[in-house]
């Protein structure tokens, strides 16, 4: 029997989340500064579609990870992510895909 992963018409971009979230470790673990991106991270950033990464980003990966150095770094990567998308459980402010973001 064939079984979906996802429910249907939800996007899927779990590969894409894994390989940003692997690549840029260091850049966005929670309770350390803000390191700016290997160049592994800028490329696993730029190929992936942010708004969707940000979107399945979960409460328990947040332990570990900040979404707000998520997309702060989407954003200096080229990549931003849309205001108004849910980032883990952070909204991004529609002026935050522009502005500076704090870690």
């Amino acid at each position: 029997m064939f079984m979906m992963q996802h429910v249907w018409g939800e996007e899927d971009c779990y590969q894409e989340k894994n390989l940003v979230l692997l690549k840029c470790r260091k850049t966005l673990i929670v309770g350390k500064p803000y390191v700016g991106p290997s160049i592994s991270c800028i490329h696993a950033v730029g190929h992936s579609r942010m708004n969707c990464v940000c979107e399945k980003l979960t409460v328990g990966e947040q332990d570990e990870i900040s979404a707000r150095k998520l997309v702060r770094l989407a954003r200096e990567c080229h990549n931003p992510v849309s205001g108004g998308i849910k980032c883990g459980t952070f909204t991004v402010p529609h002026m935050m895909s522009t502005a500076r973001a704090h870690p």
